[in-house]
């Protein structure tokens, strides 16, 4: 059988610092039929020049005229995906050579299998590793035990783009069904996704559950994701499940509120005291992972 082609798909801006490591290990896969499309949001810094700087034909530049912002910019870049499956990266985030050689066997040996995702790990500018594994015991999940088990937690992590690998079709059907649901109400922004998404997804099969660290990130005291109030996305995140008649108990409403604000609240902090600031190059520590 021919090797299937992988959709890898990055949205940057100003990811200079740190992008040459990200493409690096995207070029060092064991699986080699993939396409990197990078969708660049009006950089200000030179990371169009290093985009450009590898002489790879299956790695593209889309550069944006204008700012739309970061979450137009993705929902764009996921309508260029030409691959059978999609993965999703960010320009701080490294893969590990054997990731999407052990992801694609399973996506192709089991059909039963909506998307496949694995463990992860975070680096702090000092070299420290602070592993991520996720805490299902078996190698499958189904979709109430996904929900059940984020709603107890307050852990959206499973989806993380550069763990996850998912299959095309599904992941942009995936889109839409979020963007007709929540668009209207309000409850759409570019971290949305992190809960939602997945218990779509598992509408049409399992999640499977690589019990190896095969991709990893940077802790960055200014990240993004740590602007978001996650409290409201949690709540919005329960109403399109309600809308989707998912039954949750109140008992279970009040739990998740309260862990998703002691989570938030101890993630600010670490990334607070462990995280890099702007403007200092890590692709230094990406590169010790090799």
């Amino acid at each position: 059988m021919p090797e299937q082609l992988v959709s890898i798909l990055m949205s940057v801006r100003n990811g200079a610092d740190t992008i040459t490591g990200t493409i690096e290990s995207v070029l060092a896969q064991t699986y080699t039929n993939w396409e990197l499309v990078i969708r660049d949001n009006c950089s200000t810094d030179n990371t169009i020049e290093i985009i450009e700087s590898f002489n790879d034909k299956r790695i593209h530049v889309i550069r944006n005229e204008f700012n739309m912002g970061s979450q137009f910019n993705f929902i764009c870049l996921i309508l260029t995906a030409n691959g059978n499956f999609i993965k999703t990266i960010d320009d701080d985030s490294y893969l590990y050579p054997k990731c999407l050689e052990k992801q694609i066997e399973i996506l192709e040996s089991r059909p039963d299998i909506a998307f496949v995702t694995c463990d992860t790990e975070y680096r702090t500018p000092t070299g420290k590793t602070i592993k991520a594994k996720l805490p299902f015991k078996n190698d499958t999940a189904t979709r109430d035990e996904y929900i059940k088990f984020t709603l107890l937690t307050a852990r959206g992590s499973v989806q993380e783009g550069n763990q996850t690998l998912y299959r095309t079709k599904l992941y942009k059907d995936a889109w839409k069904k979020l963007l007709a649901g929540g668009l209207e109400q309000g409850y759409i922004n570019i971290y949305a996704p992190y809960f939602y998404l997945p218990s779509v997804l598992l509408l049409h099969g399992n999640l499977y559950i690589i019990h190896e660290t095969l991709s990893a990130g940077m802790i960055e005291s200014n990240s993004y994701s740590l602007k978001f109030n996650q409290a409201k996305l949690l709540v919005a995140w329960i109403k399109l499940l309600r809308q989707d008649a998912y039954k949750i108990s109140p008992f279970l409403y009040i739990w998740a509120r309260i862990m998703i604000i002691i989570r938030a609240t101890a993630r600010r902090l670490a990334f607070k005291f462990l995280g890099r600031g702007t403007g200092a190059n890590n692709n230094s520590h990406f590169k010790k992972m090799i």
